[in-house]
């Protein structure tokens, strides 16, 4: 296969220290793969044995440790070719058998050899024994520095000759001696089962399985005994004067939150609130939010937090899944709910301070009686209930000392109520005996950094780009902040500055608690550490019976007391993703139980040498976006019910653009079943891009405002993308992972062409005129990484490619420069003349 010269590809590095070299140049090591390989070879192909096993059986290995299905590595001594050494590239299909894979009519060695450089750093000699002495293979291997891992391969049929060598800076002994084992593997698969499928293949070495035995010997934590309310009631007699919940709109001590939530936990009981009911809580962030939690918890109820600004339509579909009659909101949500079908209790100080003081409610529980459903975006194009028990509940307590939260902690409660974050800050905090710290929505979205500083936080979890509007070196105070949930930027450590530990974490809805946070001293922004308090398991992504060699790309499974029972009322979900004792276990010496069970997250991740893991990306059409986690397959259902779909093939990802400074976008793409063979794609941009023309502007107008009363505003597309035809994999698939990789190449000048808006960034802008409308022009095309001359004082910021994000960052910047803008402003006016003209106003007050 021949190339335009100079044209660039993507790089095939295998992974190695810290994914940084400390030098070229160092001398190579040596461990044998011979002693763990087959005896003989045999020949597959009649091109005087061109390709004998290494170049396979290394592909394949590469391919595991890569994440790649068209891997390349350089070959040197290839008998038949006389020129400079090559670079080959070795495509292989998981579906395709090692027999068909090895067919010269499906792989023509012709289609692997390229004519020009590739980043690599892993290669296969050929070794000819009646041409060159073994002695002087290794010269050749050093005048080549920059390979860091270099597979030695006889041409004499005898796989016991092979080696293995690298470079110690780029990896440790250790892990070269599992690369030989899981080669050794490699090749005893391709000489002696050709049937086997090319994406099953078993790679793991002894090694690898000695060495996750080792990583996983420790037990597992016992949960706790106590229920998550009797362990904050303990606080209340020990220390009642200490302050539990400093909030804006009051405090409440230890002793107070107590008294309150008992007595609420009465009246609810007194409006027929029976043990195992579902109640619904639709409230702002406030004191009462957390009374009203811990009351339903001592009624003997099932709480289930929803945030109360998310569509009422996708609301009341939650509602009717629910067991119960009464449902908990606050004043300013009240009206809302008024047409439901449930009883609605305002909670507020008013209702609080008619009530008795009873005591508080007694009956029998259990700790795997359901405690708490979170509600998240499911595939089928509803929300996905998550039920959690109270052994989960309790499991926050377990979880308070590890990440960190002392009694004298003063945690940030700022994560949505729809998210697991926002119960690691009310109940790690709380079962701490620490204060939780409440801002209004108004200081959460206008003045989160000058907020923290006034109630002397402590502690806080957070995403990246929520800290971004943050000048966090002016957190004095501030001790740790874990940030998570959507990708972490390369140069965090560089970007988010202070005398505060800076970890990342990683958890899910299905565990109760965060499952993982970096060791203090980590830089790598990839590692989210190893598990506190449950084990972790990479299985082979499309066999969860199998281990993962350790550095390979699999996918995690975890174990621990802390897991979810399943999805409410979707027992076939369920069952797919909880599964008891996976026979892979046996491998490491442990005994399958049908009493273990175990999720599937779905989330591809690697070992690091040291056993804390590495995230990779998803393994299914799971995405997180600002914090939240969305089904890709729900936007996707609702774009179709709202768009006229016969014709067309719709489909949605997260993208991350190629500035890793830029946020990224949740984008729709929409082609046609059959290929429109006369459009023309737009200039500059991928060849299945194609401009949108008028009608498909309009189109995007009323899909957008359809989906705007079904879904929240996260799960709602800000891009859309017309194809000349859908993209397909080798097994006839929609290639979702080629549409991503080209699109996260456009550039935000370029995504202009796809958003809706008026002009779309193409017609001649109205220019600044006054100081104002010229500081916030440039603000809006410093945030939004977009060229000045693209944006008129007319643009809205969100058509631009704002959101709420964007909008406190917005308003931040505003602030440094004594702009008095808010983000309520934000929400009434949108362009950068209808906001000057608001700041305007506001300086005049």
């Amino acid at each position: 296969m021949s190339a335009d010269e100079g044209m660039e590809m993507e790089a095939c590095l295998l992974p190695i220290n810290n994914c940084e070299k400390v030098q070229d140049g160092e001398p190579f090591q040596k461990v044998s793969v011979g002693c763990l390989a087959p005896q003989t070879d045999r020949e597959y192909t009649s091109q005087n044995r061109l390709l004998c096993a290494h170049i396979p059986a290394w592909a394949l290995v590469l391919r595991r440790f890569t994440d790649m299905d068209n891997v390349r590595f350089g070959v040197h001594n290839v008998p038949t070719v006389e020129a400079a050494p090559q670079v080959f590239e070795v495509p292989i299909h998981p579906d395709v058998s090692i027999g068909d894979f090895l067919e010269e009519k499906n792989y023509n060695m012709k289609q692997w050899q390229l004519e020009f450089t590739f980043k690599i750093n892993t290669a296969v000699f050929l070794w000819d024994e009646t041409k060159t002495a073994k002695e002087d293979i290794l010269l050749s291997i050093s005048e080549n520095p920059h390979y860091d891992i270099v597979v030695v391969a006889p041409l004499n049929g005898n796989l016991r000759e092979t080696d293995l060598y690298y470079q110690a800076s780029a990896i440790p002994k250790s892990r070269a001696e599992r690369l030989a084992g899981n080669l050794a593997q490699a090749l005893k698969c391709l000489t002696e089962n050709p049937d086997q499928k090319a994406g099953g293949l078993n790679l793991c070495g002894p090694g690898d399985y000695e060495q996750i035995a080792k990583w996983n010997s420790t037990p597992l934590s016992e949960a706790p005994s106590g229920f998550i309310d009797d362990i904050i009631f303990e606080h209340a007699v020990s220390k009642p004067a200490a302050i539990a919940v400093h909030s804006w709109d009051g405090e409440l001590t230890y002793s107070e939150l107590n008294e309150l939530s008992s007595r609420l936990a009465s009246h609810l009981c007194s409006l027929g609130v029976k043990p195992g009911d579902m109640i619904p809580l639709c409230m702002e962030k406030s004191l009462w939010a957390i009374v009203s939690v811990l009351a339903v918890i001592k009624s003997g109820a099932v709480f289930v937090l929803l945030e109360p600004t998310q569509p009422v339509k996708r609301l009341e579909g939650i509602f009717a899944r629910l067991k119960g009659d009464v449902v908990i909101v606050s004043t300013k949500h009240a009206a809302a709910f008024q047409d439901t079908q449930k009883k609605v209790l305002n909670v507020n100080t008013a209702i609080m301070e008619k009530l008795r003081c009873l005591d508080r409610p007694t009956f029998d529980r259990e700790q795997t009686d359901m405690a708490y459903v979170l509600f998240t975006s499911g595939s089928t194009g509803a929300p996905k209930g998550c039920i959690m028990d109270h052994q989960a509940l309790s499991g926050f307590a377990r979880h308070a000392e590890p990440l960190q939260i002392k009694s004298d902690s003063r945690v940030l409660q700022f994560a949505s109520y729809g998210v697991t974050a926002s119960l690691v800050e009310i109940f790690c905090s709380l079962s701490a005996g620490a204060t939780l710290c409440i801002v209004s929505d108004h200081e959460r979205m206008n003045d989160l950094q000058g907020a923290m500083i006034r109630l002397g936080v402590t502690w806080t979890i957070t995403t990246p780009s929520t800290l971004r509007s943050v000048d966090t070196s002016a957190l004095s105070s501030m001790e740790t902040i874990l940030i998570g949930a959507e990708p972490v930027p390369k140069n965090a450590y560089e970007v988010f500055q202070g005398s505060f530990r800076l970890l990342i974490g990683y958890g899910m809805t299905e565990w109760g608690g965060i499952l993982t946070a970096q060791r203090e001293g980590t830089k790598d922004a990839k590692n989210i550490g190893s598990a506190f308090l449950g084990r972790t398991w990479l299985v082979e992504p499309h066999d969860h019976d199998q281990l993962a060699p350790v550095g390979a790309v699999a996918e995690l499974v975890i174990e621990g007391p802390y897991l979810s029972r399943g999805y409410l009322d979707d027992h076939t979900k369920t069952s797919e993703t909880f599964i008891s004792s996976p026979s892979s276990l046996e491998y490491v010496g442990m005994e399958p139980s049908s009493e273990r069970r175990f999720y599937k997250t779905g989330d591809l991740v690697q070992y690091a040498d040291d056993g804390t893991i590495r995230y990779i990306s998803r393994n299914d059409n799971q995405v997180k976006l600002r914090g939240y986690r969305i089904e890709l397959g729900e936007v996707d259902h609702h774009l179709r019910q709202f768009w006229d779909c016969t014709d067309n093939v719709i489909l949605t990802d997260v993208v991350q653009p190629k500035d890793s400074a830029v946020m990224p976008s949740l984008i729709a793409f929409v082609g046609r079943k059959e290929a429109q063979l006369n459009a023309k794609p737009a200039t500059g941009v991928s060849a299945e891009f194609m401009p949108p023309d008028e009608q498909f502007r309009k189109t995007v107008s009323v899909v957008d405002s359809k989906m705007r009363t079904a879904l929240p505003s996260y799960m709602l597309p800000t891009v859309y993308i017309p194809l000349s035809h859908v993209p397909l994999t080798f097994s006839r698939k929609v290639d979702r992972m080629g549409l991503r990789k080209q699109a996260s190449m456009l550039d935000q000048d370029q995504l202009l062409l796809y958003r809706a808006m008026e002009g779309n960034g193409m017609d001649e802008k109205t220019k600044p005129r006054s100081d104002t409308e010229k500081a916030l022009h440039r603000m809006f095309a410093q945030l939004l990484s977009l060229d000045e001359a693209k944006i008129g004082v007319n643009d809205s910021f969100y058509d631009l490619g704002g959101n709420s994000i964007g909008s406190m960052q917005l308003v931040s910047m505003c602030q440094a420069e004594n702009l008095i803008l808010t983000v309520e402003d934000l929400f009434v006016k949108e362009t950068v003349a209808e906001l000057a003209a608001t700041v305007d106003e506001n300086t005049c007050k």
